[in-house]
């Protein structure tokens, strides 16, 4: 049973995560204010263009005339219509002013000459009329600035504010557009990203409702494959696995065998068939025999990294016969026999030497030391066959006489002796 609390959490989050995206789905399509633009703006836009287009050629090429829209009947009821009203006004009561100026000085006149009024009277009703002349005057003319000046300066300002408003008024219509087409980017991607997390979510509650392994058959429950050990990952609760990784086994412990290790010298005298003797490090009185079944094609990976320069061969041995003390992972020593020899003559291999690239012996006679070369054949990690060179009975040295110490051109030939594992 594999603890499961883990993957029940992940989808409890994987649900909260769904909810959000259910939510942003729903609110996916909705559009600020600024945004919600209908059609009939949408279809005013390019006139709008236009029109702006065409206000600012004409204001800064100064081909409007704003003095002929001064006119009563042309404006509407604005600050222009009142101000123009006002120097209407103004002019005309100035006007009328000097009518009665003109006409009270022509009845001061009669009456000065008839001696009815003094030169004083007449004198000032002469300057009462200058002044209501100069009145009218200046009421023409602040009538004229305003039609010649201030009437289209005040024009050309608010046509110019009208225009910066309608840009303003592009220009957040583009934006609310932009953004528009980014909020139906964001809903779909919403409602994908929803119906991507809806299937891990199903994924998951399929995944979870397998993490009861059930054994198919009674035996021995073991973590891992088997192989490969020192690659993978112990097998234990909060580890991670991955698809298709070996995380218990039940072992067939009717038919064990182990797995030796045989180096690349010797892997051209192992063959299936050959029969071996196996002693298990628990019990190493007992002696096992097996038979070899196969022989690696590629080195062990588990070497090739620690060891580059070695090469060693993973070779399975069937032990023959079943014991019940014998467990999957236990160490063992094989040893497989590659040939059999009857009537032939042979040496501790220690005593052969390679001098000069042929292989000789150092023969005791009597007080003389005889250097000989030999001819060989099989062998072991202690003995081997000579064919040629020596005679039963000669003693030959273990080492060589030049040294005290074994040669360093002395050539160990022999199966290589490994702590294996039984399977």
């Amino acid at each position: 049973m594999v603890e499961s609390n883990e993957v029940e959490d992940f989808i409890n989050s994987q649900e909260s995560e769904l909810t959000n995206l259910s939510s942003s789905v729903t609110n996916g399509g909705r559009v600020s204010g600024t945004e919600n633009l209908n059609e009939k703006q949408d279809s005013i836009a390019p006139a709008n263009t236009d029109t702006a287009s065409t206000l600012v050629s004409l204001i800064t090429t100064g081909s409007v005339d704003f003095r002929k829209y001064a006119d009563p009947s042309l404006l509407g009821d604005g600050e222009a219509q009142q101000t123009l009203q006002k120097y209407t006004t103004d002019a005309i009561l100035a006007e009328e002013d000097v009518k009665l100026a003109q006409k009270k000085l022509e009845g001061t006149k009669r009456l000065f000459e008839k001696a009815f009024v003094t030169q004083t009277d007449l004198e000032t009703d002469e300057l009462t009329l200058k002044r209501k002349q100069v009145a009218l005057e200046q009421a023409n003319t602040n009538k004229s600035l305003y039609i010649q000046y201030e009437f289209p300066k005040q024009a050309e300002k608010l046509v110019s504010a009208y225009i910066q408003a309608l840009w303003k008024y592009l220009r957040i219509q583009k934006v609310a557009r932009s953004r528009l087409a980014q909020a139906e980017a964001k809903l779909n991607s919403a409602k994908a990203q929803f119906a991507l997390e809806s299937r891990k979510k199903k994924e998951l509650e399929e995944q979870i409702a397998k993490c009861t392994i059930r054994a198919t058959k009674p035996g021995l429950v073991v973590y891992g494959g088997g192989e490969d050990r020192f690659m993978q990952d112990r097998i234990q609760e909060g580890a991670s696995v991955r698809e298709r990784q070996v995380i218990i086994t039940i072992p067939d412990t009717s038919v064990m065998r182990v797995r030796t290790k045989v180096h690349e010298s010797n892997i051209k005298r192992i063959k299936p068939g050959q029969k071996a003797r196996i002693r298990v490090d628990a019990y190493p009185e007992e002696e096992l025999t097996g038979t070899v079944e196969k022989v690696g094609v590629l080195p062990n990976a588990q070497n090739r990294w620690l060891n580059p320069d070695l090469k060693v061969y993973d070779t399975f041995v069937v032990i023959s016969g079943t014991y019940p003390w014998l467990k999957p992972g236990m160490t063992a020593q094989v040893e497989i026999v590659v040939a059999e020899l009857e009537n032939v003559l042979y040496v501790p291999i220690q005593s052969v030497f390679n001098i000069d690239g042929e292989q000789a012996c150092y023969v005791q006679k009597g007080d003389t030391i005889e250097l000989r070369f030999v001819k060989t054949g099989e062998y072991n990690e202690s003995l081997i066959e000579i064919k040629e060179g020596l005679k039963e009975g000669e003693s030959v040295l273990l080492q060589s006489p030049h040294t005290s110490t074994p040669s360093s051109d002395e050539k160990h030939i022999r199966d290589r002796q490994t702590k294996d594992s039984v399977s």
